[in-house]
């Protein structure tokens, strides 16, 4: 039940706990970071040429995709290419920036082969330039906590070399990837610690070689007449064997050179989707086994025993697969230290004969393979959009556990995972940004890889996600995306985060635990030492800046606690931090001015709240729901004769400085004309800028509520000793039958009207205000003489808490 006469909000919290239970709603991760491994990675993925741009710029060597997309822009879908893309290789900063907002601990990016060493080899020379690029992004990467896990080679073979020899359909490429390779190390491998060789050579092999939709465009005439040339019943497998040994020799030189002092590790990404027999015949289970046989076993299986699948040699007819040399198998065995898996979806394999004509890879495994038998499908793909992907969740759980048996339980990664939207033009940017389906997606395939590791005992060491940013989608352009963040082609390229961001950023939480909802204090009394040696701490104005930049994990954020305690405690009585006061009023002091000091840093803790709530409004990182307020701390107070008119104006001066002292100026720019005639000019003034800055800077306020006290009026003071307690002209007493009961201490004298008093007040005052009760509890003594079951057994705190929750609900009801 919900009053209509009060707008309060009930934050349940023992002593300085922060928490308020939320409900559950649709976006809320099922999952929590809290559910992997502690040391379970979490990241985002991007490679060179889909997202640096910058290909004609510092030195940089074409590519064959500069090449087969600039030279004929009719093999990709939009007529585009990535000569720009994201233009992260000037936005390195900004990108890097969106990683730690989402709370990414790793990027998993690739290297430019052509940006390192123009002409792909040593002899055209070393591009420093790149080297440069490299070590900024990485340097960026490890100053906001991320790990750098860097991909050697994702597809972007320099022109020079596809120009010598053919790429990788010659063998020469061996030795030049290892030179490149042993540069990368030489020059990265103090700082990354993370390598993948290749990424996805099956995709490589079957799309640029067999299909000639990718780069560089090869196969066979009846397969594509467009094709460049090629040969799909040959060439995919040279290729593929090259791409295997420049892994070997990659992993042979980091592990012979770098990694006793650099103690990396290598490895390498393969497509990983899992193959499911169209029935359950025995020939489409062999089928299905012979599909998984001649896509992830194709350039697994090298890695672990030497030899490609029985399988594949038993099909690839003619002496068309390469074979490796005694001395090839040896480097090859154990050449890994992790497994990268892409996953994105999985397809069926059906019993077909063999082609005897016409014969390419794709007709070598005697299995037709298709997506089409009623699998899970996301409901957005329809037959007039690109039907790239087929939601399987239980397919990757399915190939993990595949690995597992089969590999002997490697180390893996998930280096790849993700789900696209497509875009002709004609959807709104509003209608991208909104990606239920790709939370959905990510949220599922999640669920499955948490029941792989826990369930099934699955060593898989982290998840990223694909891709961080919308990019060239190689053939297709830029016409589908797979990013988290929108990239607005039309404006500047500027960045803008789907829902899906979002719903990662709670995911990724570590605060943000199943039905809590986190309260985050920016200052609780503990400012750094350091700024305190500088300048003074809060004596300074300077500490304004200080509180402009917050992250964006949580709604709710309180600027300061309980400002009055922090002022008075610290700089009127000196018993605590700073210890400033005058000498007078406490010897122990180190320094001070009781008179001047307390209003002082009061006003600056103002100032810096207000500057805090200014830089979070206009922070386009907040989400949509943010909050942002204070925690004021006032007693509530009785007059000590109530009949007394004197004793009575003592309550309004009381209520004044314990609240008016900070809530005024937020709600009508200016402090309590009390203060101001008790004070004069030892109380600072705020300009007018500041007075527009401060009024209204606040979504809510929080009122942490313990005791009431009696007041009464106190007539003279020594102007010669004039300090902000007795600025007053307030007694405090406490003894009376109004109390309940009080704690050993004498500090809380239990009143639990007084919480539904000081609400009203401040509804009255203060138009009403949301309030959160950010604190309220009962504290109980203990020097080391009580037994802990008697300290167990609170019941005047239970007590406390009842009689108080019932005020509350009187105040709201």
């Amino acid at each position: 039940m919900r009053g209509k006469s009060f707008s309060l909000v009930i934050v349940l919290i023992v002593l300085a706990s922060n928490g308020v239970f939320a409900q559950k709603n649709s976006s809320t991760p099922k999952l929590r970071r809290s559910d992997f491994p502690e040391d379970f990675i979490f990241g985002s993925a991007t490679s060179a040429y889909q997202v640096e741009g910058g290909a004609h710029e510092d030195g940089r060597g074409p590519s064959i995709w500069d090449t087969f997309s600039e030279k004929y822009p009719e093999k990709i879908k939009d007529g585009s290419n990535g000569s720009v893309a994201d233009n992260s290789y000037h936005l390195y900063k900004e990108d890097v920036a969106l990683l730690h907002q989402i709370g990414f601990n790793a990027y998993r990016f690739s290297i430019s082969w052509s940006r390192i060493l123009p002409r792909g080899n040593l002899k055209g020379g070393i591009n420093q330039a790149g080297i440069d690029y490299y070590n900024n992004l990485i340097n960026e990467l490890l100053s906001k906590g991320i790990k750098p896990f860097a991909t050697m080679f994702h597809w972007d073979t320099p022109q020079g070399l596809e120009d010598a020899y053919g790429g990788f359909r010659g063998a020469e490429i061996v030795n030049d990837f290892r030179d490149y390779a042993d540069i990368c190390f030489k020059n990265f491998g103090d700082r990354v610690k993370h390598w993948m060789t290749l990424n996805e050579p099956l995709t490589v092999v079957q799309q640029g070689y067999v299909a000639g939709a990718m780069a560089p465009g090869r196969c066979s005439k009846f397969t594509n007449p467009n094709c460049s040339g090629g040969d799909g019943a040959t060439e995919p497998y040279i290729v593929g064997h090259n791409l295997i040994l420049s892994h070997g020799a990659a992993v042979e030189v980091y592990r012979k050179k770098y990694k006793a002092s650099q103690k990396g590790q290598v490895g390498i990404a393969l497509n990983a989707g899992w193959n499911l027999p169209y029935t359950e015949s025995a020939e489409d289970r062999l089928a299905a086994a012979r599909a998984m046989a001649f896509t992830f076993d194709y350039f697994m299986e090298p890695l672990v025993t030497g030899k490609y699948p029985v399988d594949m040699v038993n099909n690839v007819k003619g002496g068309r697969l390469p074979t490796f040399t005694a001395q090839q198998s040896k480097m090859l065995k154990g050449s890994y230290d992790f497994i990268g898996i892409n996953y994105y979806s999985s397809t069926y394999a059906k019993d077909v004969p063999c082609s005897t004509e016409q014969v390419t890879m794709f007709s070598d495994p005697c299995a037709s393979v298709t997506d089409s038998k009623n699998i899970s499908v996301i409901s957005f793909v329809t037959q007039e959009e690109r039907r790239i992907l087929y939601s399987v969740p239980e397919g990757l759980r399915k190939v993990l556990n595949y690995i597992k048996d089969k590999y002997n339980n490697p180390t893996v990664y998930i280096k790849e995972n993700g789900i696209n939207d497509y875009d002709d033009g004609t959807k709104s940017k509003d209608e991208i940004l909104s990606d239920i389906f790709r939370i959905k997606y990510h949220e599922d395939h999640l669920q499955q890889l948490h029941k792989a590791i826990i369930e099934d005992g699955c060593d898989v060491r982290g998840y990223y996600v694909w891709s961080l940013l919308d990019n060239f989608e190689w053939e297709h352009g830029y016409s589908t995306r797979f990013g988290l963040y929108y990239v607005d082609y039309d404006n500047n390229l500027k960045r803008y985060p789907k829902d899906s961001v979002n719903w990662f950023k709670q995911f990724l939480s570590r605060i943000v635990v199943k039905s809590i909802k986190p309260f985050v204090t920016i200052y609780h009394w503990d400012i750094p030492q350091a700024l305190d040696d500088e300048y003074g701490g809060f004596l300074s104005p300077r500490i304004i800046v200080c509180f402009q930049e917050f992250g964006d994990k949580v709604d709710m954020w309180i600027t300061f606690n309980e400002p009055y305690i922090y002022s008075v405690a610290g700089y009127d009585k000196g018993n605590k931090a700073m210890g400033r006061c005058s000498k007078w009023v406490n010897s122990l002091c180190v320094a001070g001015d009781s008179s001047i000091e307390p209003y002082l840093v009061s006003h600056h803790l103002l100032l810096a709240h207000a500057a805090a709530v200014e830089e979070f409004r206009n922070c386009d990182k907040i989400s949509q729901d943010g909050k942002i307020g204070i925690v004021l701390s006032p007693f509530w107070v009785e007059p000590y004769d109530v009949d007394s008119s004197a004793d009575k104006e003592a309550v309004e001066r009381a209520l004044d400085y314990y609240l008016g002292w900070h809530l005024d100026p937020l709600i009508f720019g200016d402090y309590p004309k009390t203060l101001r005639k008790n004070a004069g000019n030892r109380l600072p003034s705020f300009t007018r800028k500041q007075t527009e800055m401060i009024k209204n800077s606040f979504d809510f306020i929080g009122i942490n509520y313990y005791s009431a006290r009696y007041v009464t009026r106190q007539l003279h003071n020594d102007p010669s000793r004039l300090r902000f307690t007795t600025d007053q002209h307030v007694e405090y007493k406490v003894y009376s039958l109004l109390f309940q009961f009080q704690d050993e201490l004498k500090f809380i004298y239990v009143y639990p009207e007084g919480i539904r008093k000081l609400l009203n007040h401040i509804k009255n005052k203060y138009n009403n205000p949301t309030i959160y009760i950010t604190e309220n509890g009962y504290d109980d003594y203990d020097v080391g003489t009580k037994p802990r079951e008697q300290l167990l057994k609170d019941i005047k705190r239970i007590e406390y808490h009842e009689q108080h929750l019932q005020e509350l609900h009187k105040a709201i009801t």
